[in-house]
């Protein structure tokens, strides 16, 4: 992901900051997690899963979020 968006103009520590959280058994702690990341005042959210989508919902309702599935929808639909 990180060789794409640079690709795209979009570099690491220039123009481009990627914080990762893993939650892997933890889901537990997805709320908190998404208050943390929604409180760094990202651009864009980059979900993985539908629970980690949801807690970032709660979290936010302005910052938009993206998660892997809707991208492959709408690539689907070009």
């Amino acid at each position: 992901m990180v060789r794409a968006l640079a690709d795209l103009g979009w570099i690491v520590g220039r123009n481009l900051q990627i914080d990762y959280r893993y939650m892997i058994g933890k889901s537990q702690r997805f709320d908190d997690q998404a208050v943390e990341l929604v409180s760094l005042a990202p651009d864009v959210l980059l979900a993985n899963s539908t629970p980690a989508t949801r807690a970032l919902q709660q979290a936010t309702k302005t910052i938009p979020i993206v998660s892997p599935k809707s991208l492959i929808r709408s690539q689907a639909a070009w």
